[in-house]
């Protein structure tokens, strides 16, 4: 049976099996793709791909070489209450964060803030968090980032 060409380009974005998976880090943001989670990852972003950094407009390519999401418990729940379990696979999404940290990126917790800042507790001494006002609705925005967080790094996501 053949793998569906979703679940084909996902399985070559984990492995980076080619280039162009190196240039296109956050495949679904993609724009040859078509399903819900990238309508759902546009949707995050679509703010700010009306910007203008350096005087080039932010492309959801551009954002998506800058763009790493880490789910704190990256499984299915229906409703999360997992705050005290680890698991050995979450170790790596913490060690992601830790990296994100230690050059200077800038932080945005979607919810679960006191999970996270537990798990990395570096968080909790990093200049550059942000929360967002409301964790239902995802938008990267300056109304549900802030306004100082959402203009305070444009150059990680423009060069």
């Amino acid at each position: 049976m053949p793998i569906p060409p979703l679940r084909t380009r996902l399985l070559a974005n984990l492995r980076r099996d080619t280039r162009e998976e190196w240039r296109q880090p956050h495949v679904h943001l993609a724009a040859d793709l078509a399903y819900p989670g990238a309508a759902w990852w546009r949707s995050v972003v679509g703010h700010l791909t009306r910007e203008v950094v350096d005087g080039v407009p932010l492309t959801p390519k551009r954002i998506a070489a800058r763009l790493l999401a880490v789910q704190f418990f990256p499984y299915h729940s229906r409703e999360f209450h997992h705050g005290l379990l680890r698991l050995p696979s979450q170790d790596f999404g913490f060690a992601l964060v830790r990296l994100a940290i230690a050059r200077d990126a800038l932080v945005i917790v979607a919810r679960g803030a006191k999970e996270w800042q537990g798990a990395v507790p570096e968080l909790a001494r990093h200049p550059s968090v942000a929360h967002l006002n409301a964790p239902v609705n995802r938008a990267l925005t300056p109304g549900n980032v802030g306004e100082p967080a959402y203009h305070q790094r444009p150059e990680q996501l423009g060069a």
